[in-house]
């Protein structure tokens, strides 16, 4: 269970105020677009990062660049600030120069301890901006300033792990295809042509990073497209089906029933009156996808 205490939300700048209880455990990896600062201030939790685990003790946050694969496993009840923003926004509030600059301190993966002073900084910032709106690109400036106060935390692990980076930014861009191109992908072999990658090593990146196979997670995503499809049109089973990529209405529902556990004319009955309760995290943006349990939390399909 989630308890969302408060939510900013500014344009592609916001920042939850949340806790979850004891025992929660996310499904499966999830990534997304923004990039994500989470700051843990009660509580112990752990994360998975593209299979590796990190351990999140108070006072300490983990930096995810943006399409970064990872979830979490909350220990105890926990309190946590969270900030998502995209690399957009901050190229679009500043100067290119000072952009970049402030963009160096966020592209790899990373745990912080913070000290008592940068805690309190952090929650000053979280207040100002919900009291005082209109200056959130000087707050985003303060928070990207902390966390280059912290760079040599993680200097020389950083160094060592470049080969990994650039197999991160790979998977990363290959993510990004299948996200543009699902409806239309019909097997694995298209993309290892598309992307100049070899059928195997697609399958042990996802097997390494989302614990899934690339054709459960193109599934997936055909699926939970058709999920808000039947809830926001009036388009037929086999409508939808053939708009998802697949050519067979029967292959359509088996697919579908694996996913979600129940036929797409139940899930449209069961969900008639929840139009937008299960479309969004963070900002609802065609780059947010989550891979959660079926059902939950599903992906908002671009508009065809």
């Amino acid at each position: 269970m989630r308890k969302l205490r408060r939510t900013y939300i500014s344009g592609s700048f916001h920042i939850l105020d949340e806790s979850h209880h004891a025992g929660y455990i996310m499904a499966q990896y999830h990534y997304h677009e923004p990039i994500e600062v989470f700051i843990l201030t009660k509580g112990r939790c752990r994360f998975w990062v593209d299979g590796d685990l990190h351990e999140l003790r108070p006072s300490q946050l983990i930096l995810f660049p943006r399409n970064t694969s990872h979830k979490i496993h909350v220990e105890t009840p926990i309190h946590n600030l969270t900030f998502h923003f995209s690399e957009e926004y901050i190229r679009e509030c500043y100067p290119a120069e000072i952009a970049e600059r402030l963009l160096l301190p966020l592209g790899t993966c990373r745990v912080i301890t913070l000290t008592t002073k940068s805690m309190a900084q952090i929650r000053r910032i979280v207040d100002e901006m919900a009291s005082v709106p209109g200056w959130e690109y000087l707050h985003l400036a303060e928070l990207i300033r902390i966390l280059t106060l912290y760079r040599s935390q993680t200097h020389k692990k950083n160094a060592a792990a470049a080969p990994e980076s650039e197999t991160a930014e790979r998977f990363s861009q290959i993510l990004q295809f299948i996200n543009d191109n699902y409806a239309s992908v019909t097997s694995i072999a298209e993309v290892s042509d598309r992307l100049h990658v070899s059928e195997s090593s697609l399958c042990r990146m996802f097997r390494s990073k989302l614990d899934s196979t690339p054709t459960e997670y193109i599934n997936r995503l055909k699926i939970e497209y058709a999920c808000n499809r039947l809830v926001e049109s009036h388009r037929s089973v086999t409508q939808i089906g053939h708009d998802c990529g697949f050519e067979s209405c029967s292959y359509f529902v088996r697919v579908f029933k694996r996913v979600t556990g129940c036929t797409p004319s139940q899930y449209r009955e069961q969900n008639h009156d929840q139009l937008s309760q299960q479309r969004q995290y963070v900002d609802g943006s065609r780059n947010t996808v989550l891979l959660n349990k079926p059902g939950a939390g599903l992906r908002r399909a671009p508009t065809p």
